[in-house]
Parts: C-alpha cells; structure tokens; sequence
C-alpha cells in the first residue's frame, strides 16, 4: 500500500482543517538539517491522517474506510516513533543540545498522537509532559519564544494537556502559569482564538481534543484571574 499517495490524496482546500500542520514551517528557521526535514515530514503524515479521521467521524464521502485508517495510523506514529529519543524512558534528564526546539517538538507531536491517534492507556504522559517542563525550563527557549510564540504555545498546550491527569500539580500549575503568561503576551482574549490562530495551524482534531482544551483554557483563565489580584502565578 503507497501510504504517502493516500496521505497526499486527503488534503482538500475546503478541509474544515486545511490548515493543519502549516505552522510547523517555522521550524525551519531553527534547523535546516536533515533531522528537522525528517520530524517535519512526520508532522505531515500526523496532520494529513488527522484530516482523514475528521473526514471518516464527519461521514463524509472522501472518507478512508476504517480498514485503510487503522494502516495509516500505524504508518503515520512509526514515523514519529521512529524519531523519539532511544533514551527517553531511562535518561532521567536527556540533553537535547543545539536542537532543543526540534526536540521538545517531537515530544510535543508524540504526545499528541498517544492522546487522537493511537491512544494507549498506559500512555506514558506523565514522563512525556515532565521531558518538555525539563527542557522549557533548563535551556534558553527566549529566541523561540520571541521568533515562534505560537509553535511554542502548542507544545505548552499540547504537555498541559498530557499533564491533566498527573498527581504532580506542580507540573500542570506551571504549564498554567507559562501558558497564561504567553496568552498574554500574544493578546489572544478567547477560546475560539486561541483555538482558530494557533491550534489549527499544528496538530488538533476538535472531536478528541476539543474538551481537554476548553478545561485546559477554563483553569487558565482562573489562575490568570488570581495571576491580576496578586495571588498567582510568578514568572
């Protein structure tokens, strides 16, 4: 089976979810290497499935059957797996070095398809959530943050999500806190914004996702609150 035609045949410029994936062009203005052209050709095989699970829960007539989604699915995480770290589960704090961006990325990307696209219950999103606080805090992110802000506040999204069911609060109330601070910065006001400008432009499917996030944006908005009066998060 030519999995590359089949993903390629999904793109429609009428997807409600065209735009998915096109953020990640950023990258390039960190990393021209052939490892960040490999992580962002896995990014497009996780973008393009994902328009193909939104076309088959929409019933719509383009829709791949179940059969062809379940060899894609495994095409699309080989090829982000394929990428991940050999020293994830037992480097207690790997050192990403020069391409700590393409690095947390990728982090970012696996967690996304352990939540929509091959969700496992053992998932391992706690250690995957508690690797991007580790390098968001240990390394200078600043030219990521200032050149990227919105790649940079999915991924934080992305690990907050991941990190909802951690019995660590620490870890969910600082990716709160980073997030809320960046929402600042970037004056995004809305869920609908937050959603419709950078969200879209990664890795999302409404349909899995959607509920995660508008809990996600409802404990944001209540740490920002306590952030204004005094109380909150600190920098």
């Amino acid at each position: 089976m030519d999995f590359e035609s089949l993903l390629s045949r999904v793109w429609k410029a009428n997807h409600p979810l065209h735009r998915l994936g096109q953020g990640f062009s950023v990258l390039d203005s960190f990393d021209s290497s052939p490892k960040s052209s490999d992580l962002q050709l896995a990014l497009r095989g996780l973008s393009l499935y994902t328009l193909a699970v939104d076309d088959y829960l929409a019933a719509r007539s383009v829709a791949p059957s179940l059969a062809v989604l379940e060899d894609l699915r495994c095409f699309v995480m080989h090829g982000i797996l394929a990428l991940t770290p050999p020293d994830l589960l037992s480097d207690p704090c790997p050192q990403p070095g020069a391409d700590e961006v393409l690095y947390i990325c990728q982090l970012a990307a696996l967690t996304y398809g352990m939540l929509c696209i091959f969700p496992l219950p053992a998932a391992p999103f706690e250690l995957l959530a508690n690797r991007i606080k580790q390098s968001l805090s240990r390394h200078d992110f600043t030219k990521a943050w200032a050149e990227a802000p919105r790649l940079m506040l999915w991924i934080t999204f992305v690990a907050a999500i991941a990190s909802s069911g951690l019995t660590n609060n620490v870890t969910r109330s600082w990716f709160v806190c980073t997030i809320g601070r960046c929402l600042r910065k970037l004056r995004i006001e809305s869920w609908t914004a937050l959603k419709d400008d950078v969200l879209l432009e990664f890795l999302w499917l409404p349909a899995t996702n959607d509920a995660d996030g508008i809990d996600l944006w409802a404990e944001i908005v209540e740490a920002s609150t306590s952030f204004v009066v005094g109380g909150g998060c600190v920098s």
